[in-house]
């Protein structure tokens, strides 16, 4: 959210650009939100009708599959247009972060879990996911102990 709201996306440049062919309606999706993509380091240039190159990435998905990647966060995006009010740009910041979210079941070392809880605190809403579901509420020792001794 910071770096797309003070428009500082940094990008890696592609060694070997990547060309991501959509459908229609995904394409025209794009288009509208080249923008706000590059606002979040992608760099994207159209290539034909419904293709595109893409020349740059943010750093910190280099490992991903790109194809993939911009059509699983379109997808969200259109479900998130229909379920939740929120303007296209937090949608997109949404969708990205969902979709890059280390998945159910990966292994971590020490100092990658101890990095996701300090980079979840530093956010300025830590007890909310990108849906919106609380993943983090507090009981204090008296709720705690009247739960127990009841």
């Amino acid at each position: 959210m910071d770096r797309s709201s003070e428009k500082k996306g940094h990008s890696q440049q592609q060694l070997f650009p990547q060309t991501v062919n959509l459908s229609a309606a995904d394409s025209e999706l794009l288009r509208e939100l080249q923008d706000d993509f590059s606002d979040l380091g992608f760099r994207i240039e159209p290539f034909g009708r419904n293709a595109y190159i893409v020349q740059g990435i943010p750093p910190d998905m280099v490992d991903e599959n790109i194809q993939s990647l911009i059509e699983n966060v379109l997808e969200s995006f259109k479900t998130n247009q229909i379920g939740l009010k929120i303007d296209k740009r937090n949608n997109l910041i949404r969708s990205m972060a969902r979709n890059l979210a280390i998945k159910a079941g990966k292994v971590l070392l020490p100092e990658e879990m101890q990095s996701l809880l300090d980079d979840l605190f530093a956010c300025s809403v830590p007890n909310v996911s990108p849906s919106g579901k609380t993943i983090i509420i507090s009981i204090t020792s008296e709720e705690i102990e009247k739960r127990f001794n009841d």
